[in-house]
């Protein structure tokens, strides 16, 4: 199974620790990242990474958002919506 990072970032868009956990697919992350989020007093967000490539990240009060490779470093957000595990 691919191992994701997650850094959960502050309200100022700092981040002093990470998460590595390993998962059998992004959507799986994404849940985590949103239970994370849940769970982390401070975090406005927790953004997952898989090797050098953001794939993902949860927001408080919004719904997770799968990252999308469009091309080179360009990303373009797509809303996952109620596929997420809750």
């Amino acid at each position: 199974m691919p191992i994701f990072l997650f850094y959960p970032h502050l309200p100022d868009g700092s981040a002093s620790t990470f998460v590595a956990e390993a998962f059998p697919n992004v959507i799986a992350a994404l849940a985590h990242a949103q239970k994370i989020l849940d769970e982390h007093g401070s975090a406005a967000e927790v953004v997952v990474w898989r090797d050098d490539v953001m794939v993902g990240r949860a927001r408080i009060g919004a719904i997770p958002e799968l990252v999308v490779a469009t091309s080179g470093l360009q990303y373009t957000p797509q809303r996952l919506g109620r596929t997420v595990p809750q």
